[in-house]
């Protein structure tokens, strides 16, 4: 969101191909009480799973951290993905991939230290922050603009543990 910010704090106008995912917050430095403009962030982590916010609602679309327990995150994504495919008791196809028990959907306003999984509760939810990512995807762009091709092929769930790969 750099870009659109100091376009905006320096009086400038961006085009629709610059800074297609970027939001001006320029409103909230000048007005620290200011809502934010952005109401979705989309993030992507290292080990590739991929995180929808919607205000307090977070969207993670693995079934653990998805970490190597490097800093004490557990389980490892071998045992919470086999876990969730004991959960879910029949071989799962890709899409499927994209609801509980393979999801996690936390409230943080409620539950900032993401304790309580609310995705089974909440499967509507679950599915118009799925639906909001594939329209990133689709578009290209999270602004207001034409659609861009983006630069590679956007895969939702890469680098899945074997025990995956092998009921697919």
């Amino acid at each position: 969101d750099l870009m659109a910010t100091f376009a905006d704090l320096a009086d400038l106008e961006l085009t629709e191909s610059q800074g297609p995912d970027s939001v001006s917050f320029a409103s909230v430095l000048r007005n620290h009480r200011a809502d934010t403009p952005r109401q979705h962030l989309i993030m992507q982590s290292a080990n590739q799973s991929f995180v929808v916010r919607d205000g307090f609602w977070k969207l993670c679309l693995a079934p653990g951290s998805g970490a190597r327990a490097i800093w004490g995150n557990k389980p490892l994504p071998e045992v919470a993905w086999g876990e969730a495919l004991i959960e879910f008791g029949k071989p799962a196809t890709r899409e499927e991939f994209l609801k509980a028990p393979f999801v996690q959907l936390f409230n943080l306003e409620n539950d900032p230290g993401e304790d309580h999984n609310l995705a089974t509760k909440h499967p509507d939810r679950v599915d118009a922050m799925v639906a909001v990512l594939m329209d990133r995807i689709e578009r290209g762009r999270s602004t207001p603009g034409p659609n861009l091709k983006n630069d590679r092929p956007i895969v939702i769930h890469r680098n899945l543990p074997d025990l995956v790969h092998r009921q697919l």
